[in-house]
Order: structure tokens, then sequence, then C-alpha cells
């Protein structure tokens, strides 16, 4: 669909402001919510410490097991990842969850 230079000039709000801005980019400005990103840098700081005790509890936890399996996780990177019986090792969970956390937390932090 073809539209008009009279058609064009008449629409206005977001796609006029865009178009004066790609003409002008001088009159281009963009918020950059420095308020925003400063609390959630805190909330996934927040996050990732509650993440950490986790995964020191289930360290403990593991090292304190009766089982040699679950004692040698925190040695052994093999062992902490496996799946044994359909289960995955809590701490593992909990380091996936971390590093996706880690992820976002890294990116926004650069972004700052």
């Amino acid at each position: 669909m073809n539209i008009s230079t009279s058609e064009t000039a008449k629409i206005e709000g977001y796609p006029k402001l865009a178009e004066l801005q790609g003409m002008y980019p001088q009159l281009a400005t963009y918020g950059r919510f420095a308020t925003l990103n400063t609390r959630n840098l805190l909330y996934l700081q927040a996050e990732l410490v509650d993440l950490e005790e986790r995964l020191d509890r289930y360290t403990l936890e593991d090292l304190r097991s009766t089982e040699d399996q679950q004692k040698g996780s925190s040695r052994d990177w093999y062992t902490l990842s496996k799946i044994v019986d359909g289960v995955s090792s809590s701490q593992w969970e909990v380091m996936l969850e971390i590093r996706q956390r880690l992820e976002q937390y890294n990116a926004c932090l650069l972004q700052q």
C-alpha cells in the first residue's frame, strides 16, 4: 500500500517523532532510566545473595551426606551435574539459576 506525502504529513505521535528524529538526529533524546536500572541491579544482587546462601546450604548438605555420590559433588563437576534416578542435584539446579542471574546482572552492570 502506497501512502501519499500528504497522508504521511498527517501522521502524528510516535511515527512522526521517529521521522523527525531520523531526519534530525540531534533531536533524538532517550531516557536513561538510571533509577530503574539501579533498582534492577539491587534486586538482582539480592537474588544472587539468596541463591548463594542456598548453594552453600546444599553444598553442606551434600558434604554431610552418607552417600558417596553426594559427597563427591563438591569436588567433581560431573558428579554434581549428573541426574540420578531422574532427579538432578539441588546444588546443581541452584548453580544453573545463579548462572542465569549472573548473566543478567553482569549485562546490566556493563550498561551503567
